[in-house]
């Protein structure tokens, strides 16, 4: 199976992780989620995993990704995770 946007970005999606995040993915069994699970079967290397975080979370952490240099401190690690705790945006899946 050949991916054309994979294809045209130059990725090997033998040696990707996909992050399906938001809430067209929430929720195990979700028929969006099993789809794009099933489309990507033809990548034994391509890891696909369920977003832990509201996507919100995410763009926050690539701003911090680019602030701390791509090397987070473990007290800011723990500070998200503390943060997103109280505020709800852990995903419940």
């Amino acid at each position: 199976m050949r991916n054309y946007c994979a294809a045209r970005l130059e990725i090997d999606l033998n040696d990707f992780e996909l992050v399906l995040s938001g809430g067209m993915f929430k929720g195990k069994g979700y028929q969006m989620s099993d789809k794009m699970r099933k489309n990507f079967e033809g990548y034994p290397g391509m890891k696909i995993t369920d977003g832990r975080y509201e996507p919100v979370v995410g763009a926050g952490l690539l701003g911090l990704d680019l602030f701390y240099n791509r090397r987070l401190p473990e007290s800011v690690i723990l500070k998200i995770e503390q943060d997103c705790r109280k505020l709800d945006l852990i995903r419940s899946i």
